[in-house]
């Protein structure tokens, strides 16, 4: 027998996760939901972010700009989130009311290529921190090994996502508190390495702009757009959250401030390379490598490597 229009409509909501989910089905507090989101958002992207925003600005300036840029955008932002948890659905379906139903589907698209390129990112940070520990244990790494890894970065989190929810979030119990405990060590390495004052006080070459102020707008911009590129997961997490209130903090939470504290830890970082080396470097592999001793770059870096496992693994998830 033909299935209806409706009936084929449900079916396809089924098949990708849409159907809400029912209060007594939802799985999380408000610990794991900022875990969660912690670990979408924390991988080494926010090290490349922390990196270009000490090119435009002070150190004080980004330090604020970082975390009050990103919360007060997220304070905004995640307020639609409330309906995601009240009615368990997720960011796909209460953008119907804005879009329409295809309207909803084009955005889907242009969300899913506006990321993609990020967990393109997460692969090749991973790579590198492969090949570098490699070298630390002094095996030498052909150059095709680079392809390699991140091929396997990317199939490690396709195969945790293919998991569920479940995989993901038990990912996030264990990698987040640990990254956490790292960018804590990698700032007191950071301070440690250069003199106290040499962070503190930096201030960026930005006489190319002409006007002090464009830097500046374009660091707040720049936080805007990296707050902006975790759109996948406001309806995708929350949605699973008992209340609303959990839902929405923590995401301002989880986002706003674990993934601000990591911007800035790439700053802290960027900017004691190019105290120690004369050159701004944003890779963290090489940046740990460099500042600290070798057991701890070796811990740091296998910890950076399997972030990125893990924020391939949410990300193709969502």
């Amino acid at each position: 027998m033909r299935k209806t229009e409706t009936e084929q409509q449900i079916a396809r909501e089924a098949l990708f996760g849409t159907v809400p989910i029912r209060k007594r089905e939802k799985i999380y507090g408000f610990w794991d939901a900022v875990l969660v989101l912690s670990g979408y958002c924390i991988a080494t992207w926010s090290y490349t972010q922390g990196a270009y925003l000490a090119t435009l600005i002070g150190f004080r300036q980004l330090l604020i700009g970082a975390f009050l840029g990103a919360i007060l955008m997220l304070v905004i932002y995640q307020l639609p989130v409330i309906l995601s948890v009240r009615y368990g659905i997720d960011i796909w379906v209460w953008l119907r009311a804005v879009f329409g139903y295809r309207g909803t589907g084009v955005m889907t698209v242009v969300i899913i290529l506006i990321n993609f390129p990020w967990y393109a990112v997460c692969a090749d940070l991973f790579a590198d921190s492969m090949i570098h520990l490699a070298e630390l244990f002094g095996i030498p790494m052909p150059s095709f090994m680079s392809i390699v890894f991140r091929l396997f970065c990317v199939a490690v989190g396709t195969a945790v996502a293919y998991r569920g929810i479940g995989a993901i979030t038990w990912t996030n119990r264990l990698l987040v508190p640990l990254l956490l405990l790292l960018g804590v060590v990698v700032v007191l390495v950071g301070f440690t390495s250069v003199p106290l004052s040499v962070i503190w006080t930096y201030r960026p070459d930005t006489s190319a702009y002409g006007d002090a102020v464009i830097p500046y707008i374009l660091s707040i911009e720049a936080n805007f757009a990296f707050v902006i590129t975790l759109v996948g997961g406001m309806g995708e997490v929350p949605r699973l959250v008992r209340t609303e209130r959990s839902g929405f903090w923590a995401g301002v939470i989880g986002q706003g401030v674990s993934g601000s504290f990591f911007v800035v830890v790439g700053a802290v970082m960027a900017i004691a390379m190019q105290y120690v080396t004369g050159s701004m470097i944003e890779d963290p592999t090489q940046m740990l490598a460099t500042l600290s001793v070798p057991a701890l770059a070796l811990s740091s870096l296998m910890l950076v490597a399997f972030a990125n496992i893990g924020t391939q693994a949410f990300g193709s998830y969502i």
